[in-house]
């Protein structure tokens, strides 16, 4: 009879290889890897078919825990494929400290699929050589295996934003504001028609929503009128959708063809009591195209766009 593997699959805003390396070198691993609380005290790694990744790491309580994986395949940057288990302080093979009758070793696949400069983990591990009531175990703690992965995966969810910011600093625009408004007013202002409409774009701009449809796979298209009466068809499309919390979107150029040029986006909105602080970053693709949009005056454009929900929120509130 065949036995249920434990599979978690998680979404990261960062692109393969960054993720890759975040599993591959053992000073990232340091950053995140591990339950939530627990700090690494010691690692090595040899990273090749038959190397090892040891570590040691400190529990909240002072506990000493040691793991280690051994390779069986590394096929940079789609798959890698171990066998973990607790160890001791020399590399050699132990039971949990805490569970008898856990399975004593574990076969692991970590694959990693990009799109659009995203990345899908899928984590699936099963015990291997185990007993029947080892995997009895093993398989009756899959809810328990879920939280704490979980926390693991949004430790590298942080990590990985702090790299990816970092290697994208040179060509990103960074637009933060602080609004007399609650986070749930201020989030309806950016996602629906009728709100968006009145307030989207820089001074002297005007905006005709034609659709929205804010949610992960959906897609805004409206039309953005300058001053000088010249139309501009744009296109959102949504990547990342948490409801007063954050947005990311691919946002460019509605064209018959798709969505052309575009650049991303992530509007992340804080609560603070009555007021809502709003980051909103933008990447452009290249450098070049970085000091072209800084030519322009595209900070000053973006800081304006900003400023002008301010009037709407007044509005909102007034109603």
């Amino acid at each position: 009879m065949a036995h249920p593997a434990f599979t978690i699959t998680r979404t990261f805003d960062a692109p393969r290889a960054l993720v890759f390396e975040a599993f591959t070198k053992r000073e990232h691993l340091e950053r995140w890897w591990g339950p939530k609380g627990f700090a690494m005290i010691a690692s090595r790694l040899d990273l090749r078919p038959g190397g090892q990744f040891h570590y040691g790491m400190r529990a909240p309580d002072g506990t000493v825990m040691w793991g280690r994986w051994v390779f069986e395949e590394v096929a940079a940057p789609e798959r890698i494929v171990f066998i973990n288990a607790f160890s001791d302080e020399h590399g050699g093979l132990t039971r949990h400290p805490l569970h008898s009758r856990w399975p004593l070793e574990m076969l692991n696949t970590i694959t990693f699929e990009e799109s659009q400069d995203r990345t899908t983990v899928t984590l699936s591990g099963a015990p291997i050589r185990a007993t029947e009531e080892e995997r009895h175990l093993f398989e009756a703690s899959f809810d328990s295996m879920a939280n704490g992965f979980g926390g693991t995966l949004d430790q590298l969810t942080a990590f990985l934003a702090e790299q990816a910011e970092q290697a994208e600093a040179p060509r990103a625009f960074r637009f933060e504001r602080t609004y007399d408004a609650p986070v749930a007013l201020v989030y309806q202002a950016w996602t629906q028609p009728e709100h968006f409409a009145m307030w989207w774009g820089p001074d002297g701009f005007t905006t005709r929503v034609q659709s929205m449809d804010v949610r992960p796979g959906g897609m805004s298209r409206y039309l953005m009128i300058g001053p000088d009466g010249t139309e501009y068809p744009t296109r959102v499309d949504y990547l990342e959708v948490e409801p007063e919390h954050h947005l990311l979107y691919l946002l460019g150029e509605d064209t018959p063809a798709g969505n052309a040029n575009p650049f991303r986006a992530r509007v992340s909105f804080e609560s603070r009591g009555e007021t809502t602080h709003v980051i909103m970053r933008v990447v452009v693709s290249t450098v070049e195209a970085f000091e072209v949009a800084t030519g322009f005056g595209a900070f000053e454009l973006g800081m304006q766009n900003l400023a002008r929900l301010d009037d709407h929120l007044l509005s909102m509130v007034l109603r």
